[in-house]
């Protein structure tokens, strides 16, 4: 079990490197472009097997390059509209879509040949329904552990907050300063960082605020042999409570990969096809079918997308648990 003074030269250096994060944000992770070297991945030495040059294995990178830039540029911007246009936006692509399918089956000029593809069975879209399923559980399950695991560190800050408090008795001559710094660390979580968090962001105070609790919490009096104990059980509670911090913050920042969502709505208009296919003799349950498949995915879709940031309306995590500690603590 680690001594006081080695615990306290711990909480120091955790302050020391929160400081430094302040001084010299952290830059975005380099992409796969960025890293690999010009004759890294199998594009290249499929080129040459085949007769090509360097130069169209180029090409083709560049080329899935500018796909994976649409997909990141038009999901993402869906994913940050509000919650009634992203609604909107997915009954303008599946209500589009089809009244497209079905005006090109009964109404268009190329009916005909789009019906003699009729006799296709009707288990055949099940197949592809499975696939769009299965893909949009995959994300919604990874949507769900993130919130799931936001609500989780907010409670724990909140947990630690007052185990701290707790752990300082009213009659400890360091118990006024320290609850001062609780209560100033929790007040700025809440008017100054919170409402960066919406967008994955962090705000100095908080973190300045942090670090002088911290540093509180290691230059806090001990008396006694139960103080020594008393001491160390608050700075485990301090160092865990700068982890649960930035865990929230990550979890604020993490969002679903776009191009796992532009599959899953591709997938989603495969799936129109598919049933379409499997109605050309007559029109009635052609608009049927689609209507009820369309409407079940804007459903799942949106509901997914709603709960995709974990600190954003409507659906969002509550600072309930920081709050209750501004309220409870009583001012030095």
């Amino acid at each position: 079990m680690p001594s006081i003074p080695s615990a306290a030269l711990t909480a120091r250096a955790v302050s020391r490197s929160s400081a430094g994060s302040r001084t010299a944000p952290c830059s975005p992770a380099p992409t796969r472009a960025a890293t690999a070297g010009p004759w890294r991945g199998s594009g290249v030495r499929d080129v040459l097997r085949q007769g090509g040059t360097p130069g169209d294995a180029a090409v083709d990178r560049a080329g899935a390059g500018a796909v994976r830039e649409a997909a990141v540029w038009i999901v993402g911007g869906w994913l940050e509209l509000p919650v009634w246009q992203q609604l909107l936006a997915l009954v303008a692509l599946y209500g589009t879509s089809a009244a497209a399918l079905h005006l090109l089956t009964f109404h268009g000029p190329a009916g005909e040949w789009v019906r003699s593809f009729r006799g296709v069975v009707a288990p055949f879209f099940v197949s592809v329904a499975l696939v769009f399923g299965l893909l949009l559980g995959f994300v919604a399950g990874g949507v769900w552990q993130r919130n799931a695991e936001a609500v989780r560190v907010v409670r724990g800050e909140g947990d630690a907050l007052f185990q701290i408090n707790h752990l300082s008795p009213d009659n400890d001559p360091g118990t006024a300063t320290l609850r001062n710094l609780i209560r100033a660390y929790a007040q700025s979580v809440l008017t100054d960082e919170w409402p960066l968090m919406l967008h994955g962001g962090r705000s100095d105070r908080s973190e300045a605020a942090l670090d002088n609790l911290i540093k509180g919490v290691a230059a806090a009096p001990v008396f006694g042999s139960g103080g020594v104990a008393v001491q160390r059980a608050r700075l485990d509670l301090a160092l865990k409570l700068h982890t649960l911090r930035e865990t929230r913050i990550e979890l604020a920042a993490d969002r679903t990969d776009e191009v796992r969502w532009a599959t899953l709505l591709i997938l989603g208009l495969v799936t129109q096809l598919a049933i379409a296919s499997v109605h050309l003799e007559t029109p009635r349950p052609q608009i049927a079918a689609l209507t009820i498949f369309s409407i079940t995915a804007i459903i799942g879709l949106g509901l997914v997308a709603i709960e995709e940031r974990p600190f954003s309306p409507p659906l969002d995590v509550k600072p309930s648990p920081i709050g209750d500690v501004v309220r409870e603590v009583p001012a030095g």
